[in-house]
Parts: structure tokens; C-alpha cells; sequence
């Protein structure tokens, strides 16, 4: 293989790493857009499930680890959760 080859195979190894590295960020800004209830979980024992679906528990422990990247919306969760049972009467 000539140095001429070589130069353009690495070329091309490097525009690939670097759309793949490109989607990958467009996929996890994507994620991270999704708000309130219809976020949905990527990891995990409840991956692929909604946040309204999600049981409290889970939420809890999330706001229980020290610096999850989810607090913010498992309490946002959880107080929405918090406000229908307040509206129902606390029925729920």
C-alpha cells in the first residue's frame, strides 16, 4: 500500500470517528430535550419506559444518588405526581 493510500484510509477512518462522535452528541442532545413525563429512560432496569411510568421508587433512588444526571427530572416527576394526588384529594 502506497503512503498516498494510507494517508486517505486514515483520512476517512477520522471522518468517520468524527460523524459518528457528531451523531452520537446529536442523539444525547435529543434525549436530553425531552421533558416532564414523556422523557423517556435510556438505561437502566426501566430503560425504554416513560418517566410517568416509571415507579416512584426508582425516582426516589435516582434523587438519592448524589449527583444523577436525572434528579432534576425524577423530582420534577415526582412533584407533578405529588400534584394530581393533591387535586384528586389525595385518592391516588
Amino acid at each position: 500500500m502506497t503512503r498516498r493510500t494510507r494517508n486517505r484510509l486514515g483520512r476517512l477512518r477520522s471522518l468517520d470517528r468524527s460523524r459518528a462522535r457528531r451523531i452520537e452528541h446529536q442523539a444525547e442532545e435529543k434525549r436530553q430535550k425531552q421533558v416532564g413525563p414523556a422523557f423517556v429512560m435510556t438505561f437502566g432496569k426501566h430503560a425504554g419506559m416513560r418517566l410517568l411510568e416509571v415507579p416512584a421508587g426508582y425516582l426516589r433512588w435516582i434523587l438519592s444518588v448524589d449527583g444523577h444526571t436525572l434528579a432534576k427530572k425524577a423530582a420534577r416527576e415526582l412533584d407533578r405526581r405529588e400534584r394530581i394526588r393533591e387535586r384528586a384529594g389525595g385518592t391516588l
